[in-house]
């Protein structure tokens, strides 16, 4: 019996120590990554909240705004026909049907009830023309990025500062990111979970791993639509003076889809006066030439490093896909190898 007694007890301090030993590993805290951190005060955050919100363009021929959008289906007459509006491609359509009316009338009535889709992507119903009047009265700018969307779901690392406690949350829509960053409390410390994917205005999808990069990516196609529906291309000259009038560096470098991001960490990058090239880093400057041309129908950029290490790297011809005075996109030329390059104004 003394035996039994002593194996008992025994059991019983295993168990009340396992208890502990439980409890200590499940108060582990894991705190957001800093570089990473978001909030509606950053860069990334603003950004990632423009995206998330409506996108109201789109219909803009009907309400005249691009705060709302009146969410499909929706009947419209115009000059006395009903149109039933059940997908944007419609649009085309009500502007074929305005084109053609030989008396210039562009009135399209709205038929009520409709629903309204808003900025934080909560749907409201409006009953009638003097209630979207008030609404659209009330609505503030337009300020969404339309050229840019994000892939769900993405996932977010939170840290509650007063309760001492690192949890998770995994958004899947605009709606739950608009929600999620507007309520940020003060005491949180939210960081995003790299890597994510955008996909840009022609579909093409791109791979993010940093807010560096994420704000770059923005930076390079927030207006990118816009330019293609303008037709609003920009000659050598404005490129040239572009590149000429700040410090760049490498954000992000793929190369067959390998990130080598991390081999351009710290070097500042100037395009000088006749075609001189000047890479510097803490401890060394290194020479080079470049040129841009257009002769053959597009936009190039050659450049040349006096080097044998990660500059080597950026020594070939390169297309300019996109560019403004943040940011440019350029993928290599005459090769097998795809590598596209976005680099980004200090």
């Amino acid at each position: 019996m003394k035996y039994l007694g002593r194996l008992f007890s025994i059991l019983i301090l295993s168990l009340i120590s396992g208890l502990y030993g439980c409890q200590e590993e499940a108060q582990e805290i894991v705190t957001p990554v800093p570089t990473e951190i978001i909030s509606l005060e950053s860069k990334s955050g603003e950004f990632l909240f423009r995206i998330s919100q409506q996108q109201g363009s789109g219909d803009n021929i009907i309400d005249g705004s691009s705060c709302t959008s009146i969410v499909f289906p929706f009947t419209v007459i115009i000059n006395g026909a009903s149109v039933e509006i059940t997908s944007e491609e419609d649009f085309d359509l009500i502007e074929d049907i305005i084109d053609e009316l030989e008396d210039d009338s562009d009135n399209i009535e709205i038929q009520f009830p409709i629903e309204v889709s808003l900025p934080d992507n909560t749907v409201v119903t409006i009953a009638t023309m003097d209630e979207l009047e008030d609404l659209l009265d009330e609505c503030d700018d337009d300020d969404d990025i339309e050229c840019l969307d994000i892939v769900y779901p993405i996932t977010f690392s939170i840290y509650n500062q007063i309760r001492e406690q690192a949890t998770t949350t995994t958004i899947e829509n605009d709606r739950e990111l608009y929600q999620f960053l507007d309520q940020i409390e003060d005491s949180e410390i939210v960081s995003l979970i790299y890597p994510i994917d955008l996909v840009l205005f022609d579909n093409d999808m791109i791979s993010i791993n940093s807010n560096q990069e994420l704000e770059a990516a923005v930076e390079l196609y927030e207006d990118s639509c816009e330019e293609e529906e303008d037709d609003n291309y920009i000659d050598v000259t404005e490129l040239n003076n572009i590149l000429k009038e700040s410090i760049w560096m490498v954000a992000k470098y793929d190369s067959a889809a390998v990130d080598k991001s991390d081999f351009f960490m710290g070097i500042d990058i100037s395009f000088l006066e006749d075609n001189i090239l000047l890479a510097k880093t803490d401890s060394e400057e290194i020479d080079g030439e470049w040129e841009t041309s257009g002769d053959d129908g597009f936009l190039q950029l050659s450049t040349e490093f006096d080097s044998d290490g990660n500059l080597n790297l950026l020594n070939r011809d390169w297309r300019i896909e996109n560019f403004n005075n943040d940011s440019i996109k350029i993928t290599a030329l005459d090769t097998d190898e795809v590598i596209n390059v976005i680099m980004t104004v200090k």
